[in-house]
């Protein structure tokens, strides 16, 4: 389980003796506040946390009430005159100091505060009291100790809580100083609040940043974010998931108000010794309330935190605690029950699965294989991935039983009242479902009525004048979308895409594709099951507004159906090593689809998609920066910000896009398409990082390709931000058949360390064309080509291989 910084508490209330009470340690750490007889006076104390360093200058530190023999925090605040303190922090690569410029007005913080709150699990507490004592024996102030309890406490247990999950892992794991994290709420003199990590657990372990509001909506905009200098120096490995799941068996039960109860078992094996606490996924809309392993009842905590959520995406985590360390390599049976509403009724019989991913205790990383049994209510549809085991009736019930013998990653269902279309594929089975109804929020609005004025009849008495009477005239309600009249049209389309990608990536990971409708402009494909808009099961013509137009008919009748199918193999088949790597995903999806889109309906279509992508990503969220200038596309969740919400998903999804398809164009399509397929056969049910991808790309490259290793292609399209602007100019001179085709290509729009490489095609009358390709820079760069008759026409990416501006 990756930390990013992790709050109500359910506690198992069965307790063991043999292993530290979990209840107890828990409430400890939720309780602790400042001890009063553990603050100093403090002057000169500084101390580091690799790159990042804090000077206590002048002031008074107090310590928290010591838990299980460590302190796991403490509180400057400085002297009221001429007290100080200040952190400082260099970030080591020039992208991230540019960020950092962006979000303070400095590429390195040199910031003074009077106040920091802080907490830890690693030896921030030995040390600083090592010091304290070393510096010629320690000035106490339990006077100011109370005075400080008395105005920190509340807000010192406000963040506890927020980080109380990772402190009682950390303390329950025994796990060492050297694997624990330090987290500081700083306020300073000018930047304001902020917050700053340090946790050797993370992939960047050095985290800057501040928790900002959009529209009453919480994010952690990071400043800067990187590997810590003794990672950077000396390749220091993470600790590795300490324990792998396999074979999950679950029971689950949907009553009639659509509270769903699970009982999972799932086999555990450790792959370190000493195994005291495990940490899994669950949705914070499920309780958990029960656990046991080999039989015998186990502590768990479940919580729901701020900051942690925020930094980790907002991710449920519960905690399992053991009664007696397990021994490595030894396989657990251990079992949990939790309950909860996901679904939600959106009317008209159709539903909306929230936790989809999360409904029962999983840890994503690990592939595993899948037994689930669910009982379920008549007169209601319920799609789970697997293989048919069994299927009946039993009173008021439905019962299915599924079975899933090849590992994957995660377990999907719907709920609906659905219309079926099934076609065989040898050897794939296609299930395509439909709502009978559409949803309330897809209805037409009814006209509004007809204003008419008519005379009156018979005229009033006095005047003798039919005075004009107005009379609404209420029209018909318009035709209801019916969400299964195109089934089994879009059961052949699912089907088309389905084979078209098996053919090229290979075997899927399940042999049933179950597709199902969900309501909402999205989709997502899971081992097996496909969640579809249910705006794509319309029309073009019945589809809301805001779903009409040339990309947004692509978009929900072409490229989101054939995106989620090709999960089947990017997600599900192979997998990201990390949320950095996540963008690989989702690009090689987007882009699968857009093969398909092409083969579907021509290549036109493809740019009006990449036309459409190249355009969002140029939108101005500033004055002076545009949508993809949010950060490069291994920034992963870092793009999703405060400043752009949208970011995250146009540059992974579209940007992403544009990479795939420069890559195309640079490896040629029989060696890009030979690429994805041996993506798939050499990381099947593993996972892969960037620079693997790019390894295994540069084997593909052809021959004479002047960036061979595609070091460059990855260092400005992956690595790096910007879509430059490249302009042409071309003349020729002398006489033939001795010319000379002088040309001159600029770059503008980008920082002067970009480059790409640009195809240039001069067309003869007659003659095969000329093609060149052309590194761009930030002075122009000229070409000299002898050609011996005039050229019918000198352009530059012709058929727009490169993301750019022209």
């Amino acid at each position: 389980m990756r930390w990013l910084g992790l709050s109500l508490l359910a506690l198992c209330p069965l307790l063991l003796a043999s292993e530290p009470d979990a209840t107890d340690v828990a409430a400890r750490i939720r309780d602790a506040g400042i001890d009063p007889e553990h603050c100093y006076r403090v002057r000169e104390l500084n101390f580091a946390k690799e790159d990042i360093r804090i000077y206590l200058t002048d002031g008074y530190l107090a310590f928290g009430e010591e838990i299980n023999g460590r302190r796991h925090a403490a509180v400057f605040v400085a002297q009221e005159d001429g007290g100080d303190a200040e952190i400082l922090l260099f970030p080591p690569t020039r992208s991230e100091r540019l960020s950092l410029a962006r979000a303070t007005g400095a590429p390195n913080l040199n910031e003074h505060f009077r106040l920091a709150l802080m907490l830890f699990t690693d030896d921030t507490a030995g040390l600083l009291l090592r010091q304290i004592h070393s510096a010629g024996g320690p000035i106490q102030s339990p006077e100011m100790g109370h005075t400080l309890r008395d105005r920190w406490n509340g807000v010192l247990r406000n963040l506890t809580s927020s980080f109380h999950t990772r402190l009682l892992y950390d303390t329950l794991s025994g796990a060492p100083p050297e694997r624990g994290f330090f987290y500081a709420a700083i306020s300073g003199d000018t930047l304001g609040n902020f917050d700053v990590v340090y946790d050797p657990e993370r992939r960047e372990q050095i985290v800057l940043g501040r928790v900002s509001y959009r529209d009453n909506h919480p994010f952690f905009d990071i400043w800067t974010s990187f590997e810590s200098r003794s990672f950077r120096k000396n390749a220091r490995s993470r600790t590795p998931e300490p324990f792998q799941l396999s074979n999950y068996r679950l029971d689950a039960v949907l009553d009639t108000e659509l509270v769903l109860k699970v009982h999972t078992r799932v086999r555990l094996t450790p792959v370190v010794d000493g195994l005291r606490v495990a940490a899994f996924n669950l949705s914070p809309r499920m309780q958990l309330t029960a656990a046991a392993v080999d039989g015998r009842p186990a502590q768990f905590v479940q919580r729901d935190t701020v900051r942690e959520n925020l930094l980790r995406g907002g991710e449920g985590i519960f905690l399992l605690v053991f009664d007696a360390p397990l021994e490595r390599g030894r396989a657990y049976e251990v079992e949990f029950r939790n309950e909860g509403t996901v679904i939600q009724s959106a009317g008209n019989n159709v539903f909306y699965v929230g936790s989809r991913d999360n409904w029962y205790p999983n840890v994503m990383a690990h592939f595993a294989q899948y037994d689930v049994t669910f009982r379920y209510p008549k007169g209601l549809n319920l799609v789970v991935a697997g293989d048919v085991a069994e299927e009946r009736e039993e009173g008021d019930w439905n019962v299915v039983r599924r079975v899933l013998s090849t590992p994957v990653r995660v377990l999907g269902f719907n709920l609906g009242d659905y219309e079926r279309v099934t076609l065989n594929r040898d050897p794939y089975r296609i299930e395509v479902y439909a709502n009978k109804k559409v949803e309330p929020g897809l209805r037409p609005p009814a006209p509004p009525p007809t204003v008419v004025l008519t005379p009156a009849w018979p005229p009033t008495v006095r005047s003798g004048v039919r005075t004009p009477v107005q009379v609404d005239l209420i029209a018909p309600p318009p035709p209801q979308p019916n969400p299964a009249a195109r089934l089994r049209e879009l059961a052949q389309e699912v089907a088309a895409a389905f084979e078209f990608m098996a053919s090229v990536f290979g075997p899927p990971p399940t042999r049933t594709l179950t597709v199902s409708p969900i309501p909402g402009a999205f989709g997502q494909g899971f081992p097996g099951l496909v969640y579809l808009s249910t705006v794509a099961y319309l029309h073009p013509n019945l589809r809301p507004a805001g779903a009409r137009g040339e990309f947004q008919e692509l978009f929900y009748s072409d490229i989101l159906q054939a995106h989620e199918i090709a999960h089947q193999w990017w997600g599900n088949t192979v997998a990201s090593a990390s949320e950095q790597d996540a963008w690989i995903m989702e690009a090689l999806a987007n882009y699968s689809a857009l093969l398909y889109l092409e083969k579907r309906r021509g290549p036109k279509a493809v740019e009006t998609a990449l036309s459409e992508y190249r355009k969002r990503l140029l939108t101005k969220v500033e004055a002076d920066r545009t949508l993809e200038s949010m950060g490069p596309i291994v920034w992963g969740p870092r793009l999703v910000s405060s400043t752009a919400p949208d970011a995250w998903r146009a540059i992974t999804y579209e940007k992403g896009s544009w990479i795939m398809h420069m890559l195309r164009r640079r490896l040629g399509d029989e060696r890009f398409l030979a690429m994805l397929g041996e993506l798939v056969k050499r990381h099947r049910q593993s996972s892969f990082s960037t620079e693997q991808f790019r390894a295994l790309a540069a084997e593909f490259t052809p021959p004479g390709d002047p960036d061979p290793k595609l070091e460059s292609f990855f260092d400005n399209w992956v690595y790096s931000t910007g879509i430059p602007t490249i302009k042409l100019s071309h003349n020729l001179r002398g006489k033939a058949p001795a010319l000379r085709l002088e040309i001159k290509v600029t770059q503008s729009g980008v920082d002067d360390d970009f480059s790409a490489l640009v195809p240039l095609e001069v067309r003869f009358r007659g003659a095969k064309p000329l093609t060149r390709w052309v590194r761009t820079d930030s002075e122009p760069v000229t070409l000299s080509l002898a050609v011996r008759q005039a050229p019918q026409a000198v352009l530059l990416d012709p058929e727009d291989s490169v993301l750019a501006v022209k």
